[in-house]
């Protein structure tokens, strides 16, 4: 993709993201979604923009599933075609983006792992992208494992927003175990797994007789942040495993009554 389609289609998409927002937020307005987080932000806003989120996560979920696992496998992972890679990656760079001016937007998203996971994935993607790199793997990091994001969204709804909660308190609780099963399956399972083969690759390729620098500058960059990416799934794994623990020993039961 050229940098002007890549900027059109930025444009077209922080545009129509932000407008539906605004859209869906005045909706839920009107149905009564009135009360502001405990952050300050107002429900219908926070409603409205994990709504966007859902839709965007459910269309990179599909494609990241059907290429993954009905695609043929590329003889070379590193640098061959591999669809739906590069639109994946293109969309990755607009919505990491838009995401991130998002977060910076509500307080209660205003934290340093979900600033610094928005700003290095969709730098990571740009570049991967510019340079027709690991189509293969970005399939499955940036189409197939925001799966488990779906039903967080769902949870994040339920966090911020009273009035929803109160409405659908079955659902809160399914999704907040939905979310758990596959964070730790996706996330702190099959992301090591695949991330080994990735590694071992760059590996190879940075140790071999690389003569483009700037191919050599991107391969090391995105190993670096990768593994940077790894550790935030583990920290954020470890978080959860810690709220299932106080779960299982009595401790979370009161906490979720008044979450």
């Amino acid at each position: 993709m050229e940098i002007e389609d890549l900027i059109r289609f930025g444009v077209l998409y922080f545009i129509g993201a932000t407008l539906v927002t605004a859209a869906l937020a005045k909706v839920f307005v009107g149905m009564g979604f009135k009360e502001n987080t405990k952050a300050g932000s107002a429900e219908s806003i926070v409603i409205a923009y994990n709504l966007v989120v859902l839709m965007t996560n459910i269309y990179m979920a599909i494609e990241g599933v059907n290429g993954w696992w009905f695609s043929p496998v590329p003889a070379d992972k590193l640098f061959g075609e591999f669809q739906p890679g590069p639109f994946l990656k293109t969309l990755q760079v607009v919505y990491q983006f838009w995401n991130c001016f998002a977060c910076l937007a509500m307080t209660q998203y205003r934290t340093w792992d979900a600033i610094l996971h928005h700003t290095l994935t969709g730098t990571l993607s740009y570049f991967f992208l510019v340079t027709n790199h690991v189509d293969y793997f970005c399939v499955f990091f940036g189409g197939l494992v925001e799966i488990s994001n779906l039903p967080l969204c769902i949870v994040d709804i339920c966090k911020n927003s009273p009035t929803f909660r109160q409405y659908f308190p079955t659902l809160n609780q399914i999704c907040r175990y939905l979310f758990a099963v596959a964070f730790i399956l996706i996330r702190n399972i099959c992301w090591p797994i695949v991330c080994y083969e990735y590694w071992v690759l760059s590996i190879e390729y940075l140790t071999s007789k690389v003569t483009d620098d700037f191919m050599f500058s991107v391969s090391l960059f995105g190993l670096t942040v990768n593994v940077a990416l790894t550790g935030l799934q583990f920290f954020w794994g470890y978080k959860i495993a810690s709220m299932i623990k106080k779960v299982l020993v009595g401790g979370g039961k009161a906490k979720n009554k008044s979450a």
